[in-house]
């Protein structure tokens, strides 16, 4: 499978919003999708679901948006060919307070510390990365390894050309000594 229309990088909405996004996908035979929020699945949530247009377009729908949401969000499709993943990143603006509060915001001895919101994306990226490379590690080997390993260099003119004489000690080869 294959995204035609990748999720996008990030997302904001304010508290109390509805979310809407979008993705399509095409693949034989038809993928399944799963949709994961920091790397949980989506099953049965009361305010989050998926809805198809049984043309490959699918679309995450998140009522009442709260700060609870706020997460990095992965679309996995699959099928018996393979698989392949999309994420978005979802910030939540708070509602503003009421006045006494917001008053109190801009005290100086209060100090805002805030984090870039695209750090957890690329937690997540990496993460997928590393579990793929696990995957690929549990395939049979390849059949040209056993070329590869079999393959000996047996003197300097066996060496590639751009290698050159830098790769020698005042030219010789650099097992011999002068």
């Amino acid at each position: 499978p294959e995204f035609i229309q990748r999720l996008n990088g990030e997302e904001t909405v304010m508290e109390g919003q509805s979310l809407c996004i979008e993705c399509k996908i095409r693949g034989f035979p038809v993928p399944t999708l799963r949709w994961f929020k920091d790397d949980e699945q989506i099953i049965d949530h009361p305010r989050i679901h998926v809805e198809s247009n049984g043309k490959g377009g699918y679309s995450l729908i998140i009522d009442n948006v709260h700060k609870g949401d706020e997460a990095a969000y992965r679309c996995r499709a699959e099928n018996l060919e393979g698989a392949c993943s999309s994420f978005f990143f979802l910030s939540v603006k708070s509602k503003p307070k009421n006045k006494k509060k917001k008053d109190q915001k801009n005290s100086p001895n209060r100090r805002t510390v805030s984090f870039p919101p695209m750090f957890a994306t690329i937690v997540e990226k990496v993460e997928e990365e590393e579990k793929q490379g696990i995957e690929l590690q549990k395939l049979p080997p390849s059949p040209m390894t056993d070329f590869y390993y079999a393959l000996t260099l047996k003197g300097r003119q066996s060496f590639p050309t751009f290698v050159g004489d830098w790769a020698y000690v005042n030219g010789g080869h650099p097992h011999k000594r002068r």
